[in-house]
């Protein structure tokens, strides 16, 4: 019962404390990669052509299985006695961790959404798991066991037979999710958010150096008997604590009812929670930030009913403090005002983001009819805030226009049309996602062909007047 609730208690001054190593650790390490990497990364081709086939060169994904293969190595380093050889490939694995994460995200600058972020997070998740279960049996097939005392034995068979086991419970529920948002569209892993994928970091980092060390006192006849080795097992212990917490998210977020409200007439999601992991890719960076930021500020999960959107802008309870969306906001109509309104009922400040007509024509290709300038300035009378994106993914601009000081709630609002919307991935992490019913019979695009059917050629001057 004491080791059950030490792995259950909440948040403790320990775990705080790890947690900030792995916030430091990812500044120390994972910044200066991310800076000097991504250059270099975007100069080299995805693909090359060879012999009139076109082979894929680089992909995030071929990093992971990469590294995946050096458990086979550090395998054999372990088996004749390459013990530091073994240590550094360790360590090595969990630089290229940070390595496949960098390149995802500098393809995604360059090539758009070409890779799935959903497969991609699969991939790397669950290829974490296969090396860490499969290092630790070699660690225990190779580990005379006979030459420990009880409690060295019950120390470090049960640290290791522990991992083992959540590793394969955790990859089994992994498995499970990625087929079922795969196949269903359903969100599976909702969770509690920033803390959740924190924890998440600092398990695999422990994972990391419990393993490392175990590896240099493999060469001890008894590993429990050098100091790395008791080092390593406490690393493990302490992993497990995080494992189970990772578990229990994944166990809650399966229960959590998805609530849907309905507006006019239509039916809505409404998330609950945001997901437990980053997606695949995204600059951990600005999430550690808004971790230091928010280490004790709490989640909304409010329910939002039909009542509250479409009730006056009164300052109630039910509103967060700030609402968020992005957009192009062409040729503004009545779905825009309607959806700027819901914004209102919804939170007390209202910001969004445009697109230029740059991006715009990236993402749509063609010309906006209205400049961005009178976009911005429809937007604004029914906004708070309102600022421009020069890109077709509005991820580093999200990333630097939303700022929620200690206790500040807020909630980000998108169209149903479109529950894939580039920049979710940043999104996510740190606030609600809710889908507004996309308002039937009208849009930029159903007006622009209907002006050009009543025109000649392409109808472009029309557009114009209109």
């Amino acid at each position: 019962m004491v080791l059950l609730k030490w792995l259950l208690v909440p948040l403790s001054l320990l775990d705080k404390i790890l947690l900030l190593l792995v916030v430091i650790n990812d500044r120390l390490m994972y910044s200066p990669l991310q800076k000097y990497l991504t250059p270099l990364i975007t100069k080299v081709p995805r693909d090359v052509v060879l012999c009139g086939r076109k082979l894929t060169l680089l992909t995030a994904n071929r990093v992971t299985y990469g590294r995946t293969c050096l458990l086979v190595v550090i395998a054999a380093c372990l088996k004749y006695e390459y013990n530091w050889l073994a240590c550094a490939c360790v360590l090595l694995n969990d630089l290229l961790d940070h390595v496949d994460g960098i390149v995802a995200k500098a393809q995604r600058q360059v090539y758009g959404n070409i890779d799935s972020p959903l497969l991609g997070a699969f991939v790397d998740a669950f290829c974490d798991k296969v090396v860490n279960v499969s290092l630790l049996w070699t660690m225990l097939l190779l580990t005379e066991l006979c030459t420990f005392s009880l409690p060295q034995f019950a120390a470090f068979v049960g640290v290791a037979s522990g991992v083992i086991c959540m590793e394969c419970i955790l990859g089994v529920v992994r498995v499970q999710d990625y087929y079922k948002e795969k196949y269903t569209g359903s969100e599976a892993t909702p969770t509690a958010g920033i803390r959740a994928n924190m924890e998440g970091k600092t398990k695999e980092k422990l994972e990391n150096i419990g393993l490392s060390l175990l590896c240099v006192a493999m060469a001890s006849r008894n590993p429990m008997d050098n100091w790395c080795g008791l080092i390593g097992i406490i690393s493990l212990g302490l992993s497990l604590r995080f494992a189970v917490g990772s578990l229990l998210h994944k166990l809650r977020s399966r229960r959590a009812t998805v609530k849907r409200v309905a507006v006019n007439g239509h039916i809505s999601r409404v998330d609950d929670n945001v997901f437990e992991t980053a997606p695949y890719g995204c600059d951990h960076t600005s999430h550690n930030d808004h971790f230091l930021r928010h280490l004790s500020a709490p989640v909304l999960s409010d329910s939002l009913s039909s009542e509250n959107l479409n009730k006056e802008s009164d300052g109630g309870d039910e509103k967060v403090d700030k609402v968020y969306t992005v957009g192009c906001f062409d040729l503004f109509h009545r779905g825009h005002r309607k959806l700027l309104k819901n914004m209102r009922n919804l939170g007390t400040e209202v910001i969004v983001g445009i697109h230029n007509d740059e991006s715009y024509y990236k993402l749509k290709k063609k010309d906006p009819i209205d400049t961005v300038e009178k976009r911005m300035a429809n937007v604004k009378n029914f906004a708070d805030q309102v600022f421009v994106i020069s890109s077709t993914d509005p991820s580093p601009y999200l990333t630097c226009c939303i700022h929620l000081h200690p206790g500040q709630t807020a909630l980000y609002v998108r169209g149903d049309d479109m529950p894939r919307f580039p920049g979710r991935n940043v999104i996510e992490p740190l606030m609600p996602i809710q889908l507004l019913p996309y308002t039937q019979g009208v849009s930029s695009t159903q007006l622009r062909a209907e002006i050009c059917d009543r025109g000649e050629g392409d109808g472009t001057d029309k557009l114009k007047s209109f």
